[in-house]
């Protein structure tokens, strides 16, 4: 077992990526045969490290002097950081975290020479365009306003100085980008950095840092659906929900927006919600169409569970909870005719259903009597078969035990 020894300058990339790995790295002992791991100095990306048998030829070739610096400068190899992970931590990590890591630490030896520009007005809609990128990929080149004919959508941007993007230009081409993002500011102060578009997803990692020196709220994921719930510069998690004014809104094509998307056309206000006080619902327009025109305002409905927002044809009303949440959060019952949310039930295979779990029983009081009159009816009016009489019973009888069980 060797204790790994670690240059000051990659000590100082670990202590910014202050992760899970990062944290192992800094103080470790390993069974591995690599040691004397700096960032490499012919590809700052990778790592740099040197074997132990290289070590051992370089005590044989020069034994009158100080092996301590030659380990630094000689025969060393220079990998990617994940497969310096494995060599070291072999399967005691996740290729997640490992992939985790290697983002961070390209995000930080990127930072250290990356230039960061403001933009606004006319220059935002150059930048939009596909022909400024260094390169057409990442999610910067899946965007779906890099096209020409998505030029004339960007009225709303151009019009209005209190919209702002931040980019990254390429190092090989000033007049290109790697990486873009909206800037806001609303009305009752909050500075928020809106989705991350990169050519290579390690650029979020930059644009993270940046928002945490600059005092801006960055979402809590990078997503268009994920428009309330943002991290704060103490990796803090808050709920805002606000709005920004603009001025000449009217009378343009819309851009396809994924956080501000609510635009109030009586007044210029654009909110990253639905406001839920409004006198007149009729006059909110969402921004989610990639061809100038708009949705109503009723298009997306808020996720009362994940706290998101998501299109109306992925959610479903559930019934008890008196809320929305998308379809992949429910189940539909038979006995109960409606959905119950996943972590609320418990399937019964002797009636091939669902019913309230013990945890969360508390409308199986209620549902029982329905069943109960249900019965009664369908047997009173004689439409009720043996099979289906003993179904229900079996029902009634598991309802019961389930009720009882718990109160």
């Amino acid at each position: 077992m060797n204790h790994i020894i670690i240059s000051d300058n990659l000590k100082k990339v670990l202590v910014k990526i202050n992760g899970k790995i990062a944290k192992i790295l800094l103080d470790i002992d390993s069974e591995s045969d690599i040691n004397y791991l700096d960032v490499s100095n012919t590809d700052p990306f990778r790592i740099s490290y040197i074997t132990n048998d290289r070590i051992e030829q370089l005590k044989e070739e020069y034994k009158d002097k100080n092996i301590g610096e030659l380990v630094w400068k000689k025969r060393r190899y220079h990998a990617k950081p994940g497969k310096i992970i494995t060599k070291l931590l072999g399967e005691k990590t996740s290729s997640v975290d490992i992939e985790k890591f290697t983002n961070l630490y390209k995000a930080i030896i990127e930072k250290s020479s990356t230039q960061f520009r403001i933009l606004n007005g006319k220059e935002m809609a150059k930048f939009y365009h596909y022909s400024f990128y260094e390169e057409v990929s990442g999610s910067l080149g899946q965007s779906c306003m890099k096209y020409d004919q998505s030029q004339r959508l960007l009225d709303l941007y151009t019009n209005n100085t209190n919209i702002r993007m931040l980019v990254v230009h390429s190092k090989n081409d000033v007049d290109k980008i790697v990486a873009r993002a909206l800037l806001w500011e609303t009305v009752d102060g909050h500075k928020i950095m809106d989705r991350v578009y990169t050519t290579d997803q390690y650029y979020e990692s930059i644009f993270n840092e940046w928002a945490k020196e600059h005092k801006y709220y960055r979402k809590r994921t990078n997503t268009w659906y994920d428009t309330i719930n943002f991290i704060d510069s103490n990796d803090n998690q808050i709920e805002i929900k606000s709005h920004i004014i603009i001025e000449n809104y009217r009378n343009i094509l819309y851009p396809y927006l994924d956080t501000f998307k609510w635009l109030d056309y009586s007044n210029g206000k654009l909110y990253n919600y639905l406001p839920t006080n409004l006198p007149n619902y009729n006059n909110i327009i969402v921004l989610i169409k990639t061809d100038g025109s708009v949705e109503g305002y009723n298009s997306l409905l808020f996720d009362d569970l994940d706290r998101v927002y998501n299109h109306k044809s992925e959610m479903v009303y559930v019934d008890y909870m008196n809320f929305y949440t998308n379809k992949n959060n429910i189940v539909f019952s038979k006995i109960y005719n409606g959905f119950i949310i996943k972590t609320h039930y418990e399937y019964i295979k002797e009636i091939d259903d669902v019913i309230f779990n013990k945890k969360y029983s508390v409308n199986n009081k209620k549902i029982l009597k329905n069943v109960i009159n249900t019965v009664k009816k369908m047997k009173d009016k004689g439409d009720l078969s043996y099979s289906k009489f003993k179904y229900y019973q079996s029902v009634v009888e598991i309802l019961k035990k389930n009720y009882e069980t718990t109160n």
